[in-house]
């Protein structure tokens, strides 16, 4: 049977048809910012790993974390105010009333992170109280926070921002989105402390996003959503150019970037993944075979069976000569080429899990290349190759598919505008497609010629094309 998502059904015959003009709109759910709930004692469970602070520390943090609780009452209780600038206040509480509850101390220093963060967020509420948030314009690396859809909490994401932001001017900046690796220690009060009031880098003129991504879960489920929402949230404050987007990480952040670089293609001028695994078995070392009903579902993930997508943004891959973890991006690379889709790959001599300083710069000035000539305008790239295994990741460009036929396959399309302009189609495991008008004034879909831009009067943006019954 085919995967159907939810909407209108018509009668089908035989053949592709025009199926209809339909508006593409999805509608999320914010939630309510949580209460705060009151601290544990602390180290009721704390990692085998933590250093407990002394009691006598922890009753200084208790102390001014219920100050910026007390701080931040008001200012959440007041409508008026951007939530968003009470996120950025938030966010410092949080992390040291989690720190506490978890009792994350893994060395001294997280007594110093802690009561750090707290500091900043004192000195922010009183800013924000006073209405003269002085951070929001401030050049330099800062913490911002926003509130999560997936589950109302505050989320903290660092954020590069070069001299000259003016949130009112026409002016459009590009974005480079950076992945972290993997942390064993790595808690939100660690983070913040990592990134809060440093400098930028000599010569960096672009914004530049870090993101927390839930900490370590390599940006899937709840870390893929806190890319998008901490881009979204970014948008406030800072005017992006969304066709220079920059995607790169390393090691578990390498692995984020071939996962959201290569399911979400069309996001981005390039991507640049370094050191990061792109498969289930080889990863883990896994050699027999997991049950039929785990092995296809691994498919939804696993960015090897998405090498295809690379033909739809420049993709510059990046491994240390002597780390393991080179064989992902030489078997991506492999992958890619299969497919007939070059990947550019840049080794680095004599290194392991790290980047070789001068590969690093020629890997850098790859992606400051294409963030210079960024994504083709609307209505974007003329030609795409794009493929799928669920309906979670289903579009490219001005390309969705909708419907697939069977879900436990691939589903595949390559669409090209001709000089005639006719939009040539070909599909595999495809149930229904929705196209945008403006692409061209005519596609031929598998052999059915059907109109595209004057389709349904023209009435809406997307043209659905539905393959039938045979």
């Amino acid at each position: 049977m085919p995967i159907r998502l939810a909407r209108p059904r018509l009668v089908l015959i035989a053949g592709w048809v025009l199926a209809g003009s339909l508006a593409s709109a999805t509608t999320a759910f914010a939630q309510a910012p949580t209460k705060s709930t009151p601290t544990p004692p602390p180290h009721a469970g704390a990692p085998p790993a933590a250093q407990p602070p002394t009691p006598e520390e922890i009753q200084k943090i208790q102390s001014r974390l219920d100050d910026l609780n007390a701080a931040l009452k008001p200012l959440k209780e007041n409508r008026k105010l951007d939530s968003g600038l009470v996120a950025d206040v938030e966010v410092y509480a949080k992390a040291a009333e989690w720190c506490l509850r978890h009792g994350e101390f893994y060395t001294p220093k997280y007594v110093d992170h802690c009561l750090k963060a707290l500091e900043t967020g004192l000195a922010r509420a009183k800013e924000l109280a006073d209405g003269k948030p002085s951070w929001v314009n401030r050049p330099g690396i800062s913490i911002r926070g926003y509130y999560s859809k997936v589950d109302g909490s505050v989320q903290p994401y660092a954020l590069h921002l070069p001299e000259g932001n003016k949130p009112t001017s026409a002016d459009r900046h590009p974005l480079h989105v950076h992945l972290h690796g993997r942390g064993g220690t790595l808690n939100e009060v660690s983070f913040i402390a990592q990134y809060d009031g440093k400098p930028l880098a000599k010569d960096q003129t672009w914004v530049q996003l870090e993101i927390f991504g839930r900490t370590n879960n390599a940006y899937r489920w709840a870390g893929e959503t806190d890319v998008f929402e901490a881009m979204n949230d970014l948008r406030r404050t800072v005017r992006i150019d969304d066709r220079r987007i920059v995607l790169r990480g390393f090691s578990m952040g390498g692995a984020g970037a071939w996962h959201l670089g290569l399911h979400h293609p069309s996001k981005w001028c390039s991507v640049g993944p370094g050191a990061g695994f792109i498969d289930f078995y080889k990863y883990q070392k896994v050699k027999d075979k997991l049950p039929a009903w785990q092995d296809q579902t691994l498919g939804i993930y696993d960015s090897v069976d998405y090498a295809l997508n690379a033909f739809n943004v420049p993709v510059c891959t990046y491994g240390g000569e002597l780390d393991e973890q080179l064989v992902a991006s030489t078997a991506m690379v492999e992958a890619a080429k299969k497919q007939g889709v070059d990947i550019k790959l840049l080794i680095g001599p004599g290194v392991g899990h790290k980047f070789h300083p001068e590969t690093e710069k020629e890997f850098m000035k790859f992606h400051i290349e294409q963030s210079q000539k960024g994504r083709p305008p609307f209505p974007g790239r003329d030609h795409i190759r794009f493929t799928t295994r669920t309906l979670k990741y289903n579009e490219c460009e001005w390309l969705t598919i909708e419907e697939m036929l069977e879900g436990d396959k691939p589903a595949t399309v390559e669409a090209k505008v001709g000089e005639d302009g006719v939009l040539k189609v070909t599909t595999e495991n495809v149930a229904v497609l929705q196209i945008a008008r403006d692409v061209a004034d005519r596609a031929n879909i598998d052999g059915s010629l059907l109109p595209l831009r004057d389709a349904a009067q023209g009435l809406l943006p997307g043209v659905y094309f539905d393959k039938g019954k045979s």
